[in-house]
């Protein structure tokens, strides 16, 4: 009854706390067993990963391969693992397609999640093949897949090839409409760029990644810049995003600057307003604060004006709010 009450109270550590101790005290293993699927679900749920992790590993090891229960725990296993140990990831993949081949539309899922770790990495290589082992069922599944290879191939400099995939991305509904804008917006990016620009493009991105060697990219922002090359802030504004995802948050925001003061009418200018206040809020609010004033008096009509108005006006009232 504790477990319930606080779990709809909201206190989803305190449930996960009981549903724990509910563990030692059952006495039949499945009582063992319900416990610490609801225990390591409470966890999960309450973003606690390390308690979430272990408790999802105890579940494994107290349930059958094959069950439901042990696919649930290889699914939040990888979920938990994919960023921090890639090649640990893979492995629950390979495992969850070995012992439940019916369920592609999940191995497929782990496999896009496995290859977004890879390219964060500057591993294309790793990425590609991560994908290439969960064969798509469908036309969504397939459509997942080629939004994670129309970036992969832009990383690659290969312009024709991310077209297709990307097309694909963007016409087919998987039930993610960021998905289909990301791929709208890179589309948009491969069709006004020429080949040596994504070349220069990838090609500094996997430096960056890679090597830890974010040189190269800044040179070409700066060559887009110099040269008012039409696809340049929205390969600028790519590289940031990468760049980020890859926690190199000093380059990204060297980058975003770049495109606010060079590509001043460009929509990419207040998307990197926004996302520099977003970055500099926790250690320095009142630049964060002046970003988004800027945002507001300078793109009224932006699509970004009402979130930052609506994040200064929870700044201002004490609360964090991103």
């Amino acid at each position: 009854d504790y477990v319930a009450r606080a779990r709809d109270a909201g206190d989803l550590e305190g449930a996960a706390w009981a549903a724990e101790s509910l563990v030692r005290r059952a006495r039949t293993d499945e009582e063992v067993i319900y416990w610490l699927a609801f225990a390591a679900d409470l966890s999960y749920e309450a973003g606690d990963l390390e308690g979430a992790r272990a408790a999802f590993k105890d579940l494994s090891s107290e349930t059958e391969p094959g069950s439901d229960l042990y696919e649930l725990s290889l699914q939040r296993l990888h979920e938990l693992t994919v960023e921090g140990d890639p090649d640990g990831a893979e492995r629950l993949l390979r495992e969850h397609l070995a012992l439940y081949p019916e369920q592609a539309a999940v191995s497929v899922r782990m496999s896009v999640r496995s290859a977004r770790a890879w390219l964060r990495r500057g591993r294309l290589d790793r990425a590609r093949s991560v994908l290439e082992l969960a064969p798509p069922a469908d036309a969504e599944q397939a459509a997942l897949q080629s939004a994670v290879l129309g970036r992969l191939e832009i990383l690659a400099g290969r312009p024709t090839a991310a077209r297709g995939h990307l097309e694909l991305a963007a016409a087919v509904s998987a039930g993610d409409a960021g998905a289909r804008i990301r791929a709208l917006e890179l589309l948009a990016i491969v069709e006004r760029a020429d080949s040596s620009e994504v070349a220069a493009l990838g090609n500094g991105i996997v430096a960056a990644t890679a090597s830890n060697d974010p040189g190269p990219l800044i040179v070409a922002v700066s060559r887009w810049s110099a040269r008012e090359s039409p696809s340049g802030d929205g390969m600028a504004s790519f590289a940031a995003q990468e760049l980020q995802d890859a926690s190199m948050s000093d380059e990204a925001r060297s980058i975003r600057i770049m495109i606010v003061e060079d590509w001043s009418g460009s929509p990419e200018a207040p998307r990197a307003l926004l996302e520099l206040a977003r970055a500099d809020h926790p250690e320095n609010p009142t630049q964060a604060a002046d970003w988004l004033e800027r945002l507001v008096v300078d793109y009224p009509e932006s699509a970004m004006a009402p979130i930052a108005r609506r994040l200064l006006a929870e700044w201002r009232a004490g609360r964090v709010g991103v």
